[in-house]
C-alpha cells in the first residue's frame, strides 16, 4: 500500500495538484475495497466523515484514473465501474440481463495480449478481458 500511496503522490506533484489527508484517505479506502466498486461506494464509506466531500470523491477518482492506479471497466451505462490496477491480471464473465459479474484469474489470456502487442508493435501497458453471456441463475430463471 505504502508503495501506491508514494506513486500517487509523485503523479500529483508532477501534475502540479496539491497533496491532501481527503486525497490519501480515498486512495486508502480504493486500495482496502476487494473487486469492482463504484464512486457511490466510497461515498457511502465516508458518510460519517465531514472533511472528505462528494466533490473530493470524485475528483480523487478522476485523478486515480489519470494517475492509472485505477481503471474504469465493466459498467452499465449510468454508473462507471471502477478496479484497481494493482494485483494480478483477471478477466470478466458479464451476465447481459442481470448485470452479474464474476471475475476470473487468466494468466494465458495476458500471454496473448503480450505477444499480439509485440507483433504490432504496441508497448502493453494493460488490457481487458470480459466474456459477455446469460449467468446460470438468469438461465434457469428463463431471463
Amino acid at each position: 500500500m505504502e508503495q501506491t500511496i508514494r506513486a500517487f503522490i509523485t503523479f500529483l506533484k508532477r501534475k502540479g495538484c496539491r497533496i491532501t489527508e481527503q486525497r490519501i484517505a480515498v486512495l486508502k479506502e480504493v486500495l482496502s475495497i476487494e473487486g469492482h466498486f463504484e464512486a457511490k461506494d466510497l461515498c457511502e464509506r465516508f458518510e460519517d466523515r465531514s472533511d472528505v466531500s462528494r466533490a473530493t470523491i470524485y475528483r480523487t477518482l478522476k485523478l486515480l484514473l489519470e494517475s492509472g492506479l485505477i481503471r474504469e471497466t465493466v459498467s452499465d451505462e449510468k454508473h462507471p465501474h471502477y478496479e484497481k490496477t494493482v494485483g494480478g491480471f483477471h478477466g470478466h464473465l458479464i451476465c447481459l440481463n442481470c448485470g452479474k459479474i464474476v471475475e476470473f484469474p487468466e494468466s494465458g489470456v495476458m500471454d496473448l495480449q503480450r505477444e499480439i502487442s509485440e507483433r504490432y508493435g504496441f508497448e502493453l501497458k494493460f488490457g481487458k478481458f470480459e466474456i459477455f453471456g446469460i449467468c446460470h441463475r438468469c438461465r434457469e430463471d428463463g431471463r
